[in-house]
């Protein structure tokens, strides 16, 4: 246990004490600060900020640790969201385009040309054939959009 007039750096992690030290020492200088550190296990807020007596005048520092851990966790899994929304959008404005192009342009083609029965089977055919095509890439989309769910909610 801590006594007065111990040294606040025998309770500091090794790893740790040369930025500790310099924040208390800005922090006697009238600057407050926080930090984020990891121990490899939790997530740590570290805040400090001077203490001023009656007179003004800095007489100590005041030093608040948070576990943020949970904090963490979730903008982690904010991050995966994003990325995963990213990936998304890019399929959606360029693998999606593409069938979805195909089909009009064979729309347009069905709706002007005046065409025999063999010709209508070629352009149905190949209508079919961008249909299923987009199909295939929104169920895998659909399935990244699960894959990402599944991801962020059970962490």
């Amino acid at each position: 246990p801590a006594a007065v007039g111990d040294n606040v750096v025998n309770f500091i992690l090794p790893d740790y004490q040369d930025i500790m030290l310099d924040i208390y020492h800005d922090a006697l200088k009238g600057h407050s600060a926080t930090i984020e550190r990891s121990d490899g296990t939790n997530w740590w807020q570290l805040s400090f900020y001077p203490v001023k007596g009656c007179n003004g005048q800095i007489i100590g520092l005041a030093q608040n640790v948070q576990n943020i851990t949970e904090r963490k966790r979730k903008e982690q899994q904010l991050e995966i969201q994003k990325e995963m929304f990213r990936k998304i959008a890019w399929q959606q404005s360029h693998i999606v385009r593409r069938p979805v192009a195909s089909i009009l342009g064979i729309c347009s083609i069905l709706t002007e040309l005046e065409m025999d029965k063999q010709e209508v089977k070629k352009w149905v055919s190949l209508l079919k054939r961008s249909a299923d095509e987009l199909d295939y890439v929104v169920r895998k989309i659909v399935a990244e959009a699960n894959k990402m769910y599944e991801v962020t909610s059970y962490e």
